[in-house]
């Protein structure tokens, strides 16, 4: 055997690793680094054991993977396991090992070098979620795709089978054809544009805009809709301009998507404010209605689920359920956040954060 193995190990492979002496069946090292990551409460710092690190659901899969240790397979094998809470902040490792070969080849110690995948773990559980909440949009837009195309085609039936063209049925047709086109255009629109955000990594921020601009403009493509509901409107922003590094087109958009829920839910006759302010470390954006509120059931899952039950607007305005969460996937991809505060039969508050001091967004 080498005379020092332990030296030899420590300068050829990472700080976590353990020493598996095959004859003895046990670990007779473990890298005085790896018990750095462990509690204050495990004090045992010399034991040569990794169990008491390892969950206890996985406790049969570590003993598995040892045993799994021979010349068959060279030795070399690779597993991933969740710890045990005496490892602080490292919820999941990966042991990989390999043969530690003296002069006539013959192997008597095993090198475990061990990985904190605790990130990748965590990655791939974000992946997961996204993909389900993927799935979720697929099912959903099939679903509600198949209803605007029966119309469409029982409306088509209807006005080949008109035996006289009545001018009055065929404007009333065409107007039912175009609000269906138009509500179909409208969900497979925002399932591209959350597929495209989904799938962003980052975005392009070239240049600054003014955010008391992008504000005014993105509420003013409603002014026929406020109008016709007799709705009060307040738009309050600071007179300096609010000079901001942003996605002019993409922030827009979230804007606008606020204002419209505003207008769903908003009777005849209420009110709808939006105020930009400028505070110490952030700009505040907030829509405030006097609208029929948002049940607390609903307000928690706002954000995040795909889901099937979705509200029409108080004048049968329809709705494809993913607006907000386009909405918090533009912000986020702006380092901003947002909130929401609502009482049923009293209003709805949205507030958007927009950070003084961004960072390029990244995922």
């Amino acid at each position: 055997m080498y005379k020092d193995p332990h030296k030899i190990i420590t300068q050829t492979v990472p700080v976590f690793f353990f020493i598996w002496d095959i004859k003895k069946g046990k670990i007779i090292y473990v890298s005085p680094k790896f018990y750095e990551l462990a509690a204050d409460s495990y004090l045992d710092r010399e034991a040569k054991d990794l169990k008491p690190f390892i969950d206890l659901q996985y406790l049969e899969d570590y003993e598995k993977f040892l045993r799994s240790l021979t010349a068959e397979n060279d030795y070399t094998n690779r597993v991933e396991l969740k710890t045990s809470p005496l490892l602080k902040d490292v919820k999941w490792i990966e042991i990989k090992t390999f043969p530690v070969e003296e002069e006539k080849e013959k192997v008597e110690l095993i090198v475990g070098h061990i990985v904190d995948i605790t990130a990748k773990k965590d990655r791939i559980k974000d992946l997961e979620g996204e993909n389900e909440n993927f799935d979720n949009i697929i099912q959903l837009i099939s679903h509600d795709l198949r209803q605007p195309f029966t119309k469409i085609t029982l409306l088509a039936d209807l006005i080949l089978n008109e035996k006289s063209v009545d001018i009055e049925n065929i404007h009333k047709y065409a107007d039912k054809l175009k609000e269906i086109s138009y509500s179909a255009h409208e969900l497979l629109q925002n399932f591209l544009q959350l597929a495209v955000l989904n799938y962003s990594g980052e975005i392009a921020i070239t240049t600054t805009e003014d955010l008391n601009q992008i504000v005014r403009e993105a509420v003013a493509v409603f002014d026929m809709e406020i109008e016709a509901k007799h709705l009060e409107l307040k738009v309050n922003t600071p007179k300096k301009e609010s000079i901001y590094p942003i996605n002019k087109s993409l922030f827009s958009q979230s804007i606008k998507n606020l204002t419209s829920n505003a207008i769903k839910f908003t009777p005849p006759g209420g009110s709808i404010n939006i105020k930009l302010t400028k505070a110490k470390n952030a700009y505040e954006i907030s829509v405030v209605d006097s609208g029929i509120g948002i049940p607390k059931e609903i307000q928690r899952r706002l954000f995040n689920e795909i889901t099937s039950v979705r509200r029409p607007g108080l004048q049968g305005e329809p709705s494809t359920g993913l607006g907000l969460i386009i909405t918090k996937r533009i912000l986020e991809l702006h380092n901003g956040k947002i909130h929401v505060e609502s009482k049923e039969n009293v209003g709805t508050t949205f507030t958007i954060l927009l950070p003084m001091k961004p960072k390029r967004a990244k995922r």
